[in-house]
């Protein structure tokens, strides 16, 4: 059996699009749905009755005739009568551009990042996605953007095979972009001509709503071609589509009917299982035009399929809510995001990764670590699962990393973004600098980094939440002075070059974590052996003691001896009562 056949066996539907991602082999497919929620800065949200609204209301002020049902034929009858340019400005398209990103559009692009995910295709015109990849880079003005949007042929043509690298992300957006309406917009308001009024009319001509745009892909053969390949040869994942959509779904049923004369080498059993089955989210019940898609792959499949072969087989790839409630994109996601992390992490536990290769390097005992820190992660209890097709009991058992969840989601308290995770390990890296709107590690950039910092979390009972301008902390022994900070290398050397010791507080005690990236600060203090007896030398760095993380482990030879070394080490160090430190770095409350 297939990878993918081996994980159908008792997983839900996020198991299985979770295992797809990891393999590399989905394109997600976004409609308006998935954007619903997102705030303008100007205090509007993005809903599903806007729209509709704002056209209604110029339709009255056009004419006395009765406005049509359906945002795509109300913009008809719009633009009959007023052009497409007043329509746009209608519904106010250019302001789409300054949506701020929700947190599903995150989850999406921190796929990305890991490289799991090359491309997006969407409906829609905002930007959230750009906003959110931007963010989560944290770029300097002059970096080159990993990232490209392509709104028709040239761009597809120039962008397609130079952002083909991983940890890159295509979007690919096949009903216009309100960016491009929006600049046509500014420059024919600065440049009042007839070359810039006419590139407004162009670029609102490009964004698709009425009827009859919706009907054809019209001049965007690109995007109809674009579309045929990827169900063809991918798994496309369908979220935020419950409406309409004529010429997706219209597209997606002409191709699907062409599999039926190729699927003699399929089981029906594994139907679902096929390189490019659909997976599709669904925020209620399932609408008739996404069980549409799943039922017209079902019988392409399955000849004179039943209502018990179409309903087993669309379950498995549906992520749907629990009975009489909704699954909105953003709960979705998370639960994705961290199915998925959870599989990277169990990765970056085998042998052969750089985890394993440290703690060689450091001890003989490196098993002992590596699966303290399996026990650690995994848990015999599960969350209520999301898109569950059997009950909660049934899922008992199965190999998780549920401890994890809690770095994986947003607090209220602190703003939500970044994820606890992150926040600290901005903290742990750049203790100097303020935190951004939201930044993420991938684990394929520094995974030796974020498994020393989950290692520590599990050996010295550190505290994510704990509120802390140096991140994770972590309390040894009964002495309530001994506090112990993780800082990286190069949040080492920042420390260093940006010492003051004006103001603030008493001496801190830090484990200083390996980077796979970055500077290294090696040779800045001075190495600890505690096994080797006598004094252990250490360096004062200001009112900072710092250790190295690879010592303690060489010292403490098992992790359950972790925190009687680190108490033991830091107890000879005694802190001079008039020491004092500036706090540099501070997110919330001061440590």
């Amino acid at each position: 059996m297939t990878r993918a056949a081996v994980a159908k066996v008792g997983s839900t539907p996020i198991d299985r699009l979770a295992v797809r991602i990891v393999d590399r082999c989905v394109v997600p497919f976004v409609g308006a749905g998935f954007t619903y929620g997102a705030c303008h800065p100007n205090g509007w949200t993005s809903t599903p009755d806007l729209m509709p609204e704002q056209l209604t209301e110029l339709k009255r002020s056009l004419s006395e005739s009765a406005p049509a049902e359906g945002l795509a034929r109300l913009a008809e009858q719009c633009s009959a009568l007023a052009g497409l340019r007043k329509v746009c400005e209608a519904i106010r398209i250019h302001q789409y551009a300054e949506l701020m990103p929700e947190p599903q559009h995150r989850y999406l692009v921190y796929l990305a990042r890991e490289g799991l995910i090359g491309e997006v295709v969407t409906t829609n015109y905002d930007c959230c996605i750009e906003n959110a990849f931007s963010q989560s880079l944290a770029l300097d003005k002059g970096d080159k953007e990993p990232w490209a949007v392509v709104r028709g042929l040239d761009e597809y043509r120039y962008n397609a095979r130079r952002h083909a690298i991983p940890g890159h992300l295509l979007i690919y957006k096949i009903n216009g972009c309100a960016a491009a309406y929006a600049g046509a917009r500014t420059l024919a308001e600065m440049n009042r001509s007839p070359s810039t009024h006419s590139a407004w009319e162009a670029a609102a001509d490009r964004i698709v709503l009425t009827e009859r745009q919706l009907q054809t892909f019209r001049r965007e053969g690109w995007a109809r071609d674009l579309l045929q390949d990827r169900l063809r040869t991918r798994n496309l994942f369908f979220s935020g589509f419950g409406s309409e959509e004529p010429q997706v779904r219209h597209t997606a049923l002409a191709l699907i009917d062409e599999f039926s004369t190729a699927t003699a080498s399929v089981r029906s059993e594994e139907i679902m299982e096929h390189t490019n089955a659909p997976f599709i989210h669904v925020y209620g019940p399932l609408t008739f035009y996404q069980e549409q898609i799943m039922r017209a792959f079902v019988d392409a499949h399955i000849p004179n399929a039943t209502p018990f072969d179409h309903a087993t087989h669309i379950r498995e790839n549906t992520i749907t809510p629990a009975e009489g409630k909704s699954l909105p994109a953003g709960s979705m996601m998370h639960a994705l995001f961290c199915r998925v992390f959870e599989m990277l992490m169990s990765k970056e536990l085998s042998p052969d990764q750089a985890l394993a290769q440290w703690l060689r390097e450091n001890t003989p005992h490196f098993r002992l670590w590596l699966d303290h820190l399996k026990r650690h992660l995994s848990t015999a209890s599960e969350p209520s699962d999301i898109g569950a097709d059997q009950p909660p009991s049934s899922q008992q058992g199965r190999s998780g990393f549920i401890a994890l969840r809690p770095l994986l989601t947003p607090t209220v308290e602190d703003g939500g973004f970044p994820l606890p995770l992150y926040r600290n390990l901005w903290a742990i890296c750049h203790p100097s600098q303020p935190l951004p709107n939201d930044w993420y590690l991938p684990l394929r950039e520094d995974s030796l980094l974020i498994g020393v910092v989950l290692l520590m979390l599990s050996t010295i009972g550190l505290q994510h939440n704990a509120p802390s301008p140096f991140g994770l902390k972590g309390f040894v022994g009964d002495d309530d002075g001994c506090v112990v900070h993780l800082i990286s290398e190069n949040g080492m050397h920042e420390l260093i070059s940006k010492r003051d010791d004006e103001t603030a507080t008493r001496l801190l005690r830090l484990i200083v974590i390996p980077s796979a990236r970055g500077f290294s600060t090696r040779g800045a203090w001075r190495r600890l052996n505690p096994g080797r007896g006598g004094r252990l030398p250490v360096l004062r760095v200001g009112t900072w003691v710092a250790i190295a993380a690879n010592d303690l482990v060489r010292s403490a030879v098992r992790p359950e001896h972790t925190q009687a070394v680190l108490k033991n080490c830091f107890a000879e160090v005694r802190p001079d009562r008039k020491a004092r430190l500036r706090v540099l770095y501070r997110s919330g409350a001061a440590a």
